[in-house]
Protein backbone atom coordinates (compact mmCIF):
# COMPACT_ATOMS: atom_id res chain seq x y z
CA UNK A 1 0.00 0.00 0.00
CA UNK A 2 2.94 2.61 0.64
CA UNK A 3 4.21 1.52 -3.05
CA UNK A 4 0.64 2.12 -4.29
CA UNK A 5 0.47 6.02 -2.13
CA UNK A 6 3.74 7.11 -4.07
CA UNK A 7 3.27 6.07 -7.12
CA UNK A 8 -0.30 7.61 -7.36
CA UNK A 9 1.29 10.82 -5.63
CA UNK A 10 3.64 10.58 -8.32
CA UNK A 11 1.42 10.27 -11.25
CA UNK A 12 -0.78 13.20 -10.02
CA UNK A 13 2.30 15.32 -9.62
CA UNK A 14 1.51 18.07 -12.19
CA UNK A 15 -2.26 18.57 -10.59
CA UNK A 16 -2.25 20.44 -7.76
CA UNK A 17 -3.86 19.21 -4.58
CA UNK A 18 -5.65 15.98 -6.58
CA UNK A 19 -3.65 13.24 -5.13
CA UNK A 20 -5.27 10.15 -4.35
CA UNK A 21 -2.66 9.14 -1.50
CA UNK A 22 -5.35 9.89 1.46
CA UNK A 23 -8.00 7.88 -0.18
CA UNK A 24 -5.47 4.91 -0.07
CA UNK A 25 -4.41 5.75 3.11
CA UNK A 26 -7.66 5.88 4.89
CA UNK A 27 -8.57 2.47 3.17
CA UNK A 28 -6.00 0.91 4.42
CA UNK A 29 -6.74 2.20 8.39
CA UNK A 30 -10.47 0.90 7.49
CA UNK A 31 -8.99 -2.89 6.34
CA UNK A 32 -5.89 -2.65 8.74
CA UNK A 33 -6.80 -0.54 11.70
CA UNK A 34 -5.32 2.56 12.77
CA UNK A 35 -1.65 1.60 13.43
CA UNK A 36 -1.34 0.27 10.08
CA UNK A 37 -2.89 3.38 8.60
CA UNK A 38 -0.74 5.91 10.43
CA UNK A 39 2.09 3.46 9.69
CA UNK A 40 1.01 3.76 5.86
CA UNK A 41 0.37 7.51 5.67
CA UNK A 42 3.37 8.73 7.59
CA UNK A 43 5.66 6.50 5.41
CA UNK A 44 4.03 7.45 2.36
CA UNK A 45 4.80 11.08 2.44
CA UNK A 46 8.23 10.48 3.38
CA UNK A 47 8.96 7.82 0.55
CA UNK A 48 7.48 10.25 -2.20
CA UNK A 49 9.28 13.38 -0.81
CA UNK A 50 12.81 11.80 -2.35
CA UNK A 51 11.07 12.44 -5.77
CA UNK A 52 9.56 15.55 -4.69
CA UNK A 53 12.07 17.00 -2.32
CA UNK A 54 12.90 16.50 1.54
CA UNK A 55 12.55 19.85 3.70
CA UNK A 56 11.46 21.06 6.92
CA UNK A 57 7.32 20.00 5.71
CA UNK A 58 8.18 16.25 5.75
CA UNK A 59 7.51 15.66 9.16
CA UNK A 60 4.56 17.75 9.06
CA UNK A 61 3.26 16.19 6.01
CA UNK A 62 4.17 12.78 7.93
CA UNK A 63 2.16 13.79 10.96
CA UNK A 64 -0.69 14.72 8.73
CA UNK A 65 -1.45 12.27 6.60
CA UNK A 66 -0.36 9.29 9.76
CA UNK A 67 -3.07 11.23 12.02
CA UNK A 68 -5.61 10.85 9.00
CA UNK A 69 -5.23 7.31 8.58
CA UNK A 70 -4.78 6.26 12.47
CA UNK A 71 -8.16 8.58 13.03
CA UNK A 72 -10.07 6.82 10.49
CA UNK A 73 -9.19 3.29 11.31
CA UNK A 74 -10.13 4.22 14.94
CA UNK A 75 -13.85 5.20 13.47
CA UNK A 76 -14.42 2.99 10.94
CA UNK A 77 -12.32 -0.18 11.40
CA UNK A 78 -14.19 -2.86 11.89
CA UNK A 79 -17.23 -1.38 12.68
CA UNK A 80 -20.83 -1.67 10.84
CA UNK A 81 -20.93 1.20 8.81
CA UNK A 82 -17.57 1.32 7.19
CA UNK A 83 -19.42 0.28 4.29
CA UNK A 84 -21.51 3.35 3.76
CA UNK A 85 -20.19 5.23 1.32
CA UNK A 86 -21.59 8.42 1.99
CA UNK A 87 -20.26 8.46 5.28
CA UNK A 88 -16.67 7.29 4.49
CA UNK A 89 -16.71 9.93 1.92
CA UNK A 90 -17.92 12.86 4.36
CA UNK A 91 -15.59 11.98 7.58
CA UNK A 92 -13.00 11.03 5.24
CA UNK A 93 -12.83 13.99 2.96
CA UNK A 94 -13.30 16.36 6.23
CA UNK A 95 -10.56 14.64 8.09
CA UNK A 96 -8.56 15.44 5.04
CA UNK A 97 -9.48 18.89 5.05
CA UNK A 98 -9.24 19.80 8.75
CA UNK A 99 -6.17 17.35 9.92
CA UNK A 100 -3.72 16.92 7.08
CA UNK A 101 -4.65 20.78 6.09
CA UNK A 102 -4.18 22.69 9.38
CA UNK A 103 -0.78 20.59 10.38
CA UNK A 104 0.55 21.00 6.50
CA UNK A 105 -0.22 25.08 6.85
CA UNK A 106 1.41 24.78 10.00
CA UNK A 107 4.28 24.40 8.65
CA UNK A 108 3.88 27.06 6.15
CA UNK A 109 3.07 29.92 9.45
CA UNK A 110 6.50 28.64 10.84
CA UNK A 111 8.61 28.74 7.61
CA UNK A 112 7.09 32.10 5.93
CA UNK A 113 5.68 34.30 8.60
CA UNK A 114 8.28 36.98 9.90
CA UNK A 115 5.57 37.74 12.91
CA UNK A 116 4.12 35.11 14.58
CA UNK A 117 0.82 36.55 15.74
CA UNK A 118 -2.81 35.78 15.14
CA UNK A 119 -3.47 37.78 11.62
CA UNK A 120 -0.47 36.24 10.31
CA UNK A 121 -1.69 33.05 11.11
CA UNK A 122 -5.48 33.46 10.18
CA UNK A 123 -3.65 35.21 6.56
CA UNK A 124 -1.72 32.04 6.31
CA UNK A 125 -4.55 29.40 7.11
CA UNK A 126 -6.98 31.53 4.78
CA UNK A 127 -4.70 31.45 1.85
CA UNK A 128 -3.81 27.44 2.37
CA UNK A 129 -7.77 26.66 2.41
CA UNK A 130 -8.87 26.52 -1.19
CA UNK A 131 -5.81 23.86 -1.71
CA UNK A 132 -7.05 21.86 1.57
CA UNK A 133 -10.50 22.17 0.01
CA UNK A 134 -9.47 20.48 -3.24
CA UNK A 135 -7.57 17.88 -1.25
CA UNK A 136 -10.34 17.17 0.53
CA UNK A 137 -13.13 16.68 -1.79
CA UNK A 138 -10.92 14.66 -4.19
CA UNK A 139 -10.41 12.14 -1.20
CA UNK A 140 -14.52 12.18 -0.53
CA UNK A 141 -14.62 11.19 -4.34
CA UNK A 142 -12.39 8.56 -4.71
CA UNK A 143 -13.57 7.37 -1.05
CA UNK A 144 -16.89 7.00 -2.85
CA UNK A 145 -16.13 4.93 -5.43
CA UNK A 146 -13.07 2.56 -3.98
CA UNK A 147 -13.68 1.99 -0.03
CA UNK A 148 -15.98 -0.92 -0.23
CA UNK A 149 -14.20 -3.00 -3.14
CA UNK A 150 -10.87 -2.45 -1.93
CA UNK A 151 -11.58 -3.11 1.88
CA UNK A 152 -13.59 -6.00 0.64
CA UNK A 153 -10.25 -8.07 -0.84
CA UNK A 154 -8.65 -6.45 1.77
CA UNK A 155 -10.15 -8.47 4.54
CA UNK A 156 -10.55 -11.37 2.28
CA UNK A 157 -6.43 -11.11 1.81
CA UNK A 158 -6.78 -10.53 5.76
CA UNK A 159 -8.52 -13.69 6.69
CA UNK A 160 -7.03 -15.93 3.85
CA UNK A 161 -3.43 -15.23 4.97
CA UNK A 162 -4.65 -14.56 8.65
CA UNK A 163 -1.78 -11.04 8.02
CA UNK A 164 -2.33 -9.59 11.30
CA UNK A 165 -3.34 -12.31 13.59
CA UNK A 166 -0.19 -14.24 12.22
CA UNK A 167 1.51 -11.19 14.11
CA UNK A 168 -0.83 -11.46 17.12
CA UNK A 169 0.70 -15.22 17.33
CA UNK A 170 4.21 -14.43 16.69
CA UNK A 171 4.17 -11.77 20.11
CA UNK A 172 2.20 -14.06 22.40
CA UNK A 173 4.91 -16.59 21.59
CA UNK A 174 7.83 -14.72 21.72
CA UNK A 175 5.78 -13.01 25.38
CA UNK A 176 5.56 -16.40 25.91
CA UNK A 177 9.12 -17.36 25.35
CA UNK A 178 9.86 -14.39 27.32
CA UNK A 179 8.32 -15.33 30.43
CA UNK A 180 9.65 -18.52 30.24
CA UNK A 181 13.40 -17.34 30.28
CA UNK A 182 12.40 -14.55 32.91
CA UNK A 183 11.27 -17.04 34.81
CA UNK A 184 14.21 -19.52 34.69
CA UNK A 185 16.59 -16.99 34.94
CA UNK A 186 14.98 -15.76 38.89
CA UNK A 187 15.28 -19.54 39.93
CA UNK A 188 18.93 -19.24 38.51
CA UNK A 189 19.81 -16.14 40.27
CA UNK A 190 17.71 -17.49 43.52
CA UNK A 191 19.99 -20.67 43.90
CA UNK A 192 23.01 -18.58 43.66
CA UNK A 193 21.74 -16.22 46.17
CA UNK A 194 20.98 -19.69 48.33
CA UNK A 195 24.05 -21.06 47.61
CA UNK A 196 26.35 -17.78 48.71
CA UNK A 197 24.15 -17.42 52.01
CA UNK A 198 24.85 -21.01 53.25
CA UNK A 199 28.38 -20.90 51.56
CA UNK A 200 29.59 -17.77 54.15
CA UNK A 201 29.17 -19.52 57.51
CA UNK A 202 30.24 -23.06 55.85
CA UNK A 203 33.77 -20.83 54.97
CA UNK A 204 33.74 -18.70 58.10
CA UNK A 205 33.62 -22.26 60.12
CA UNK A 206 36.48 -24.26 57.72
CA UNK A 207 38.62 -20.91 58.28
CA UNK A 208 38.59 -20.79 61.98
CA UNK A 209 39.18 -24.98 61.72
CA UNK A 210 42.76 -24.75 61.24
CA UNK A 211 43.28 -22.15 63.72
CA UNK A 212 41.35 -24.29 66.89
CA UNK A 213 42.47 -27.89 65.64
CA UNK A 214 45.83 -28.90 68.66
CA UNK A 215 49.27 -28.71 66.68
CA UNK A 216 51.64 -31.70 66.87
CA UNK A 217 53.97 -30.19 69.34
CA UNK A 218 50.88 -30.03 71.84
CA UNK A 219 49.99 -33.50 70.67
CA UNK A 220 53.64 -35.00 71.78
Amino acid sequence: MIALCVASRAVMAYIPQVKPTCALVIVTAIAFGPNAGFFTGSLSMFVSNFFFGQGMFTPFQMLGMGLVGFICGLIFHKKSYSNNKLAVSIIGGLTCFIVYGIIVDSCSFLMMSTEFTFKSAIKIYLSGMSFNFIHGITTGILLFFINKPMTDKFNRLRIKYGIFSLVRRVTRLEEENLSIFLNEKCEIRSKRRARRFFAKPVLAIAALLPAAAPKNSEIK
